[in-house]
C-alpha cells in the first residue's frame, strides 16, 4: 500500500480522535517499517488493517465508519493536496476527479510491481452519472465511498451514492451508482455551518460549566449522556473534539490518572482559574 495512505492515516487519527488513539495505533505498528511513515515508501496492507482494527477497538466506532471518514479526509486534507497537486489541479469537478483516478491508479500499477492499487471500471448512467465498479482483494469499499464523498467536498458539489452490490455481502464486486447534483448553494452551506457552530458552542458552554474542577472528572460517554439530557444528540467522538479545543485554550484539563488509560475512560476537569473573558466559548468552527 502506498505510503501516502499511511502518512495521511496518522494525521487523520490525530486530528479526528486525538493523541491517545494515535498512540494506540503507533503502539500497534511499533517495530514495523510503518512506525515512521513516509509518503514515498510502500508498506504491507496488513499493517494498516491492524491499525484500523486497533482504532476501532479503542474508540468503539465501527471499522466501516472509520474507513469512510478517512476516505473523505484522504481526498480533502492538505498533505494529499500537496503531494497530488498535479492531478488535483488538472481537474475541476468531482466527476472528472473520479474518472482520472482510474488512470492514476493504472499508472501507479505500471510504475512499480510493489504497488497494487485498486482498479476501477466505469459505466455511464443517465445524465452525468456514473457507475463505479470496484474489485479489490482489500475490500475497502467504505474507504472508496468516503473518497467519492470527499471528491464532492473538495469541489463544492453535492453527490448521491447508491450501493448496488458489495463484496462484503458475498457479491462478485462492489458497484456504486454516483449522481452529481451540482454545486452547493453557498448561502445554504453558510447557514448549515453557522447552525452547526451554534450547536457545538452551546454544547461546549453547557459541558464546560457542568465539568467538576477537582476530584473525579467526567468521561466522554458521561458527557455525551449529559448533552442528551439537555436535548443535544452528540457522539462521544464529537465530544472529544470539543474537549480538545477547550484544552487548546486552557479551559479544560485531563485528570491526573491518565497514564495508559483507555480513550473512553479518560476524565476531563474544568480549569478552576481562568481569565475573565475565557468564559465566552465561541471557539468552535467547522468551516
Amino acid at each position: 500500500m502506498h505510503g501516502l495512505i499511511f502518512a495521511t492515516w496518522e494525521r487523520f487519527l490525530g486530528e479526528r480522535y486525538g493523541e491517545v488513539v494515535l498512540g494506540v495505533y503507533r503502539d500497534t505498528v511499533e517495530g514495523t517499517e510503518a512506525s515512521i511513515p513516509l509518503a514515498t515508501r510502500i508498506y504491507q496492507d496488513e499493517i494498516l488493517l491492524a491499525g484500523v482494527a486497533a482504532a476501532s477497538t479503542m474508540t468503539g466506532i465501527a471499522v466501516n465508519v472509520i474507513l469512510r471518514e478517512y476516505g473523505r479526509y484522504f481526498i480533502t486534507n492538505g498533505l494529499t493536496g500537496h503531494i497530488c497537486s498535479h492531478l488535483l489541479e488538472s481537474v475541476h469537478s468531482a466527476r472528472d476527479l473520479l474518472l482520472v483516478m482510474r488512470s492514476a491508479h493504472k499508472q501507479l500499477n505500471n510504475s512499480s510491481a510493489d504497488i497494487i492499487p485498486p482498479l476501477f471500471r466505469y459505466e455511464p448512467l443517465t445524465g452525468l452519472g456514473i457507475r463505479i465498479i470496484y474489485d479489490s482483494h482489500r475490500r475497502l469499499c467504505p474507504l472508496l465511498c468516503g473518497a467519492i464523498e470527499g471528491a464532492g467536498m473538495r469541489y463544492g458539489e453535492e453527490i448521491a451514492i447508491k450501493e448496488v452490490s458489495c463484496m462484503r455481502h458475498g457479491e462478485a464486486d462492489c458497484q456504486f451508482d454516483v449522481s452529481f447534483l451540482g454545486k452547493f448553494e453557498m448561502s445554504s452551506v453558510t447557514d448549515e455551518h453557522r447552525a452547526v457552530n451554534v450547536k457545538r458552542n452551546e454544547v461546549a458552554e453547557m459541558l464546560f460549566h457542568m465539568l467538576p474542577s477537582e476530584g473525579r472528572g467526567i468521561t466522554l460517554c458521561e458527557a455525551s449522556n449529559l448533552a442528551s439530557l439537555h436535548g443535544y444528540v452528540v457522539r462521544p467522538s464529537q465530544i472529544a473534539g470539543i474537549m480538545r479545543q477547550l484544552q487548546n485554550v486552557g479551559l479544560v484539563i485531563l485528570s491526573a490518572k491518565q497514564t495508559g488509560d483507555m480513550f473512553y475512560e479518560r476524565e476531563y476537569l474544568r480549569v478552576s482559574k481562568f481569565e475573565s473573558g475565557a468564559g465566552r466559548l465561541l471557539l468552535i468552527n467547522v468551516s
